[in-house]
């Protein structure tokens, strides 16, 4: 099987059996991309659960599309706080993150001294 993403020629790397009665095949491509194929057979008794396979494979596949979604606006929030935040300071955005680890450490550090008292 040739790779979705670059076409290149694909290994199987592990092979595992579904409860629903599908095999999933983890496979890479020459040019290392790493992917997952889904075989549902067509045997008469295997049919029944293949819309149930596909029902939670749309589930999961949402979820995830849902996920990367967040994190993307998670991460387009952050990128503007932290170019507000290089303004307001005249340093850096790379400065401002570098800043905000070290306060985050010291923050920790106060609430732990905090909770010993």
């Amino acid at each position: 099987m040739n790779c979705p993403r670059c076409g290149a020629p694909s290994s199987v790397l592990e092979t595992r059996a579904q409860d629903n009665g599908a095999i999933a095949r983890r496979r890479e491509c020459t040019l290392k991309h790493r992917f997952t194929t889904y075989e549902i057979h067509s045997v008469p008794y295997k049919r029944a659960s293949a819309p149930k396979f596909i029902a939670q494979f749309m589930r999961t596949v949402k979820a995830r599309v849902q996920m990367r979604q967040r994190d993307m606006l998670l991460y387009k929030r952050l990128h503007e706080g932290a170019t507000k935040l290089a303004t307001e300071f005249n340093i850096s955005a790379k400065r401002v993150y570098a800043a905000a680890r070290k306060g985050r450490k010291e923050w920790a550090a106060q609430q732990q001294a905090k909770s010993e008292r």
